[in-house]
């Protein structure tokens, strides 16, 4: 028969927080409007966000549509009324005629107003936190031109928690983020790009980790058609492929 539990003293002040510390008691509202859903079929895939300290990784391989996602949540976000920076420095900015190219696939002409594009960040990370109040979400394409070690991307979310970032890193051979162990930066959204073969059109995003839809992980969405889609391995011994049915 288990003994009744043992009421212990405590030998702290009821009340007392060390500085930094609040009480669950006091904890503040989480305003409603820092709750949102993407419009479209980008948003039925992310399903509900948080706009505080929102961050979005991405990696895969080279080719496989990296820059095209990420276009396509910048227009997403310019939809709800956001305005973004892009750090387009794998690509050289508005000079470039594959960045030119790659705007008029995914960001309508009237919202090309609302995004504002650079190819330098002469000092790093510092010109990136430089123009972070500036706007609401900035897109870093791709993280490695900054010369900076990914243990410091977690900076951006503690300095500038209200801005959303979309952060694109390279791949290592094992097709792993480039810089670390997960462990070493952790944000609450994390997206693999896959080349599935040269055409593009079946290249496809997979959504590894989005902190509060556990539902989300593993589905996938396909950047050419710019919609969710199932994928089911193809019954081939030589060479087993991933086929999609849009949803």
């Amino acid at each position: 028969m288990a003994s009744a539990a043992k009421k212990i003293e405590s030998s702290v002040s009821p009340g007392t927080t060390p500085k930094g510390f609040v009480l669950a008691s006091e904890s503040p509202k989480v305003e409603t409007e820092n709750i949102f859903y993407l419009k479209g079929e980008i948003g039925q895939w992310l399903q509900k966000l948080q706009r505080y300290r929102l961050m979005f990784l991405i990696h895969g391989e080279s080719g496989g549509g990296k820059s095209e996602l990420v276009k396509q949540l910048a227009n997403s976000f310019i939809e709800i009324g956001l305005i973004g920076g892009f750090f387009d420095l794998e690509q050289g900015g508005l000079v470039s005629k594959d960045t030119q190219d790659s705007i008029a696939r995914n960001i309508p002409e009237g919202n090309k107003s609302k995004i504002s594009f650079t190819d330098e960040a002469q000092h790093g990370l510092e010109s990136v936190k430089a123009v972070a109040n500036q706007f609401d979400f900035v897109v870093v394409d791709s993280w490695q031109k900054l010369n900076t070690p990914m243990a410091r991307l977690d900076e951006l979310r503690r300095e500038f928690p209200n801005t959303i970032w979309i952060i694109i890193t390279q791949e290592t051979t094992d097709g792993k983020a480039r810089g670390g162990s997960q462990t070493t930066f952790d944000p609450p959204v994390r997206i693999k790009v896959y080349k599935v073969d040269n055409s593009f059109a079946n290249n496809y995003a997979e959504i590894m980790k989005n902190r509060g839809n556990q539902q989300t992980v593993g589905t996938h969405y396909n950047m050419f058609h710019k919609r969710k889609v199932n994928a089911a391995k193809a019954q081939s011994v030589e060479s087993p492929q991933l086929t999609y049915s849009v949803l």
